[in-house]
């Protein structure tokens, strides 16, 4: 079973000459097949947190491990095992919604341009978007935006899907549609890890974390 292992993690920042711990020694593994919901008030590090599993933020100390190998070192790891969904969506405006969706396969070598175009067709037709291939991002809602998104973040099938806030910007139908997609995914096997503030996602989770003061633990 595919894991994330965090050991030890601490990352602090410095804001008019103050430290501030942002993560404190945090330690958890995170299980491929469940869906975990990160949640805290703003500005407790939730989103440092996953950037730092991402490994788009280095830490001080400690380590981010992906079945023992270490995840944020390693792009060409982190790009087939991790997937990233944002609340800006992120899209490149002059990219159509498959350009979009294929671009993270140009790094996999095992992908011709007839296979990553099919494979990008395959996963928006389950996201029902197979009439949005050849819109821009400016020619589709903010709930298409997002599944669009979500289908760029499956692209090279990977084993962890984390997602910063990724239905703030949304309605409450789009929001929910996410999350089922989301909750479908992690019965799929996928391993979810979502910031979320919203308590709405609270029954799709099979685990929910809190992270304050540094410190990450389990809501009980």
């Amino acid at each position: 079973m595919q894991t994330i292992t965090i050991r030890n993690f601490s990352k602090t920042y410095v804001k008019n000459n103050q430290k501030i711990i942002a993560l404190n020694k945090i330690n958890y593994e995170f299980i491929k097949g469940k869906f975990y919901v990160i949640m805290g008030k703003s500005g407790s590090g939730k989103s440092t947190l996953l950037n730092s599993i991402a490994g788009l933020i280095e830490g001080d100390s400690g380590t981010i491990l992906y079945d023992n190998q270490n995840l944020t070192n390693t792009a060409k790891l982190r790009n087939e095992n991790v997937g990233l969904v944002y609340q800006n969506f992120l899209l490149n405006e002059n990219m159509t919604a498959i350009e979009n969706v294929m671009l993270p396969t140009f790094l996999n070598k095992n992908l011709d341009k007839i296979k990553r175009y099919k494979k990008a067709v395959n996963i928006l037709k389950e996201l029902d978007l197979s009439n949005r291939l050849n819109h821009y991002p400016k020619e589709l809602s903010g709930g298409e935006q997002q599944r669009v998104a979500v289908a760029r973040a499956l692209i090279n099938n990977p084993d962890f899907i984390l997602a910063d806030e990724p239905t703030g910007n949304l309605d409450e139908k789009n929001e929910e549609l996410i999350f089922k997609i989301l909750k479908k995914l992690a019965n799929l096997g996928k391993g979810i890890i979502v910031v979320s503030h919203n308590k709405a996602i609270k029954k799709y989770a099979d685990t929910i974390l809190i992270l304050e003061a540094g410190d990450l633990h389990e809501d009980k």
